[in-house]
Parts: C-alpha cells; structure tokens; sequence
C-alpha cells in the first residue's frame, strides 16, 4: 500500500509519547517526515481515513534518513524501520512482507500492517536492532508474544537475537529470577537451550512432584528429562558425599571407642535426615545447620577437628556440584 499527503491537508504528524501522551508535531519542524517521504503521485483523496489519521508514532523508531519502510501494529501504531535490518535475519524475508532489496533512495516506502500490537511489535523490533530493553522490561505474556512472532512468525536466526548476552536475552533471564518456571517452558518450547539452562539454576526448588499434567505437556518431553535429570543428579550427588565419614584421627588416651562410635552414629544420623530431605536447592548455611550442631556432641577435640574438617570439605564439594540442566 503506498500513502501520499500533502502538507495543507495533513499539517501535523500525531506524536505518541508513553511519558507525555499524545502530542502534535508541526510538519515544517518534523524531521524527514512522513508527508518527506510519501508517494507525490497519488492523490490524498484516494486515502482511508483510517490508513493515516489514527496512527500514533512510536517514541523510538520515528522517522530517519535510515527508515524506508513504515510498518503499522494492530492498534494503530506506526514505527518507521529499514527494510534490510529485518530481513537480513530472517529466513523468509520477514514472512514475505517486506522487499528483499528495497531502492537505496525511495520516493516512497511501503506501508506494511503487521498482525502484533504495538507493545510486541516494539519487543520486536529492540530485539531485532539489538537495543537493551532495560530497566522496564516488558511483561511476560508481551515477551512471549514477540518471540512466538521473531522465531515463528518471521523466522528470525535465533542466535543474533536470543543468544547470551543479547538484550532479550537477559531481559528473560531477569524474570527468571520471580517466574522461572514460564521463562524455562518458554524456552522449551522454542528449544532455547542457553536460556533453558540459564533459568534452570533458579528451579532447584521446584517441586517436581506437584507438577502437573497440563504444565508436564508444555514442557515437552526433552526438556522435561532434563529437569528431572538435574533434580535428581544434585540428590545423587549429595547422598555421595554424606557417605563419606569424617577421618578418623590417631589413637589418643582421652578419646574411647565409644566416643568415636558416637560420633559416626550422629553423622550417620544427619545423613539420613538430609537424604529423607531430598533437596537439591540445599545451600552451604543449610548443610552448615544440619551438620554443624553434631560439634556441640563431640568432646574429644580432635574428633571435632576431623567434623570440622569433613564438613568443610562436603560444602566445598556440593559446590561444585553443577547447578543447572
């Protein structure tokens, strides 16, 4: 669809602002504007009212030297975009709505409705020119939406826009610290495997046992394995390393048999308490509450050196343990 406009019949050009609201821009001072850029040789008359007089203009992506394409959200939103920084990306031309090489110096620029509201198609395009979404980062449900669109849609190359350290990147790995679970099936479903690791560190202390059908499905099988799998290495991992016993020490007058025999029961007995647990999000301070207490049963000195010593080195070692999928 081509747009014309002459400067008497459409003066101002229609600013939305999400600070200010809504606000007009004389067209004289409006750099490269619209009415720059529009086809000369189509009359306004042609025009749907609705085509132009009700479109806000995106705060960011506003008109440039750079922009030759106009694309319009489904609330009426226009943003003004180059053509080759959205398909250069894609796998289908950006679902076959933009030319793959549009004129270097148009006398006018395709009007292009997308299917995506303003709030997504935004998400949209700071992913696709790499701009940082911080620090308000959109909701959930408006970052679920843009990556259905980027990696469905418009088969955008995931890497360039979902690989570690891009902006979305870390705008999900940030809700992944309140909402894990989402950003994980999130990344499930589009088989993001860095970010799928990457907020699988905060679901240690998911139970996996109240999972449901209806969520165990949005998982899908792979990386529903792989949930498990984590889960249940970390238990593993523990209960290896509480059957390590602490060292016994060289013979000594002052410590008896009985002594040390107590000494392995109380440890073996706090074992058995941390493995009925079955926790795989245990930190140090938690390991530290169980078994440190058994210091205060021990008289011998050296017995409680060799504690000391064996707990010491199983937190060390937990910590080691790897934490995510």
């Amino acid at each position: 669809m081509l747009l014309t406009a002459d400067s008497e019949t459409y003066p101002r050009v229609l600013i939305y602002d999400s600070d200010v609201g809504l606000a007009w821009i004389d067209t004289p001072t409006a750099p490269l504007s619209v009415f720059d850029r529009l086809s000369p040789q189509t009359p306004t008359s042609d025009l749907d009212s609705d085509d132009y007089g009700a479109w806000h203009i995106s705060t960011l992506f506003q008109p440039s030297e750079f922009a030759d394409t106009l694309l319009v959200s489904s609330d009426d939103v226009a943003f003004y975009v180059q053509a080759g920084t959205l398909t250069v990306l894609s796998q289908n031309g950006f679902a076959a709505l933009l030319p793959a090489t549009p004129a270097t110096q148009p006398s006018f620029f395709p009007v292009v409705r997308v299917e995506q509201t303003a709030a997504v198609l935004d998400v949209v395009l700071h992913a696709l020119y790499g701009l940082a979404l911080m620090p308000n980062p959109p909701g959930l449900s408006t970052l679920s939406a843009a990556i259905d669109a980027l990696l469905v849609q418009y088969a955008i190359h995931t890497a360039p826009v979902l690989g570690p350290a891009t902006p979305l990147f870390d705008v999900l790995l940030a809700h992944a610290q309140l909402t894990p679970f989402e950003i994980y099936v999130l990344a499930a479903k589009h088989n993001l495997i860095e970010l799928a690791i990457a907020s699988s560190a905060y679901l240690l202390s998911f139970p996996l046992n109240a999972l449901s059908e209806a969520d165990a499905e949005r998982i899908g099988p792979i990386y529903l394995r792989k949930l498990f799998f984590q889960h249940m290495g970390r238990i593993c991992a523990l209960q290896r390393l509480l059957l390590v016993l602490p060292a016994p020490h060289l013979a000594v007058p002052s410590c008896r048999v009985a002594d040390v025999e107590a000494l392995e029961s109380a440890w073996m007995l706090a074992a058995a308490y941390l493995n009925l647990q079955a926790r795989p999000d245990h930190t140090p301070e938690s390991l530290q509450a169980t078994l440190g207490p058994l210091l205060v049963k021990v008289w011998c000195k050296a017995c409680r050196t060799a504690l000391q010593t064996r707990i010491d080195a199983l937190i060390a070692e937990w910590g080691t343990i790897k934490r995510t999928i």
